[in-house]
């Protein structure tokens, strides 16, 4: 099998336009924690069509095509001896239904004398219409490193093709 190597200047080539979107996680937890909910975002850099929706928990885009999403989340897991359910998941909104497209979990017994990090992540291509939206849920939402620097919780969506 043959593999590709893409440098950065070549990776250009294989984009339709330069509709990027770049989010940190902004903490602003309402629910219970350990509850799988919506995470909010808040906008770092943005370059054309894709857009963060009002209520900072949707991405949505004005025009068709296909898009590259990777999503990541660090998770700071404390001292102690309790098993966690880790899980990040991407959710694609059509007006008529919810479907979950992509996931990441981690089950982890925590038998720890000292604080570690978990982290999780996932990329996908969606072909994405006018009026869809993209949410991240997260469970055991107030472990997530909410840190601005470095940034180790964040979204990035990238416009590939029409």
């Amino acid at each position: 099998m043959e593999s590709i190597f893409l440098c950065p200047t070549d990776f250009s080539r294989f984009l339709s336009s330069n509709s990027s979107l770049f989010l940190k996680v902004h903490n602003s937890i309402q629910t219970s924690p350990e509850m799988l909910a919506e995470l909010e975002w808040m906008e770092d850099w943005n370059r054309g069509s894709i857009y963060l929706t009002e209520d900072k928990k949707h991405i949505q885009v004005n025009k068709a095509g296909s898009y590259l999403v990777y999503v990541q989340a660090t998770f700071k897991l404390p001292c102690g001896n309790n098993t966690r359910d880790l899980r990040l998941q991407l959710n694609f909104h059509y007006p008529e239904r919810t479907d979950q497209l992509a996931g990441a979990f981690d089950s982890r017994q925590l038998l720890l004398e000292e604080q570690q990090d978990a982290q999780l992540s996932f990329s996908v291509l969606v072909q994405m219409e006018v009026g869809n939206r993209l949410s991240v849920l997260a469970r055991h939402r107030d472990l997530i490193d909410y840190d601005l620097k470095p940034v180790s919780t964040f979204l990035t969506i990238i416009r590939c093709s029409e």
